[in-house]
């Protein structure tokens, strides 16, 4: 792959309804180079088509209509736990109306019907686009907490099988942050191309404070002005980081009894990519 290429992020997430065949078919007749999409194992051992490791309940309706709400004291099911036909069943076609996450991710082209699709079936739509359709593949595999999501090997393990059966391997471009499941797929396959991804800090930060405040914005309390209705933001904020260093520097703050040495960091990417060189040399996505 040569030059910039014009990447359906999800499908094309806030065009057409994301991860699904409606938003791939029409990405690939939009003239977009591929798309990317978001792959997870379920109970049943079936590839699907999800972002999140919980059912949405700002994405998925019943067979009757209704909004999928969240039990009281309890969380919606891990798609882990659940098999492909109790997945099929939700409708993913369209985003609830006055959630949080209809401020970010509602499509324009909403699509009633559409539902959660198998990996199979997303090779089959980008088969039949006019030119070449590339997938990139996001393995979402969870590396905070191992038990929202199918370990990265046993979901890197079901990938290289469907693209080798469907012959798809040199259409598909597998990326994650996810770095175990990645090292796991060019093991079992060393000619598919890899992307390793990260993110930076203050990236992260910035997206838990930006949703953060669209969650109190959709709040129904908020207009109480109550104060338990307002999330704390003081540890969502972006220049806390900027404050702690210089209270290092001082002597003061929280860490004056702190040892000598390196600030913090929430990882340190540079041991991983020194693993992944000793693998497999500078060049991880030659193709």
């Amino acid at each position: 792959m040569t030059g910039p290429l014009n990447i359906a992020h999800r499908g094309g997430a806030g065009l057409w309804p994301e991860n699904t065949l409606f938003a791939l078919a029409h990405a690939a007749d939009a003239g977009f180079d591929g798309a990317e999409i978001d792959v997870q194992l379920s109970r049943d051992g079936k590839l699907v088509l999800f972002h999140d490791f919980r059912l949405n309940p700002a994405l998925c309706r019943t067979p009757g209509g209704v909004w999928l709400t969240r039990p009281r004291g309890r969380d919606l099911p891990l798609i882990r736990d659940l098999t492909y036909a109790q997945l099929d069943q939700f409708d993913v076609g369209r985003v609830k109306r006055a959630s949080a996450y209809a401020r970010i991710r509602s499509p324009r082209t909403p699509h009633d019907g559409e539902h959660i699709p198998l990996l199979g079936d997303a090779i089959a739509v980008a088969r039949k686009a006019r030119r070449k359709f590339l997938l990139f593949v996001e393995i979402k595999t969870s590396y905070e907490d191992r038990t929202l999501s199918a370990s990265p090997q046993e979901t890197a393990a079901a990938l290289i099988d469907e693209l080798r059966s469907a012959r798809f391997l040199d259409d598909a471009v597998l990326v994650g942050f996810d770095w175990p499941a990645l090292i796991c797929a060019k093991k079992l396959e060393p000619s598919v191309a890899c992307w390793f991804t990260t993110k930076r800090r203050r990236s992260v930060v910035n997206q838990r404070r930006r949703l953060a405040l669209l969650a109190y914005a959709s709040d129904t309390s908020r207009h109480r002005r109550s104060k338990t209705a307002r999330p704390s933001l003081r540890c969502l904020d972006p220049q806390r980081e900027k404050r702690d260093a210089r209270a290092r520097e001082s002597g003061s703050g929280c860490d004056r009894h702190r040892p000598a040495g390196p600030p913090r960091r929430a990882w340190a990417p540079e041991t991983q990519i020194a693993q992944i060189r000793a693998l497999y040399g500078n060049d991880l996505a030659s193709r």
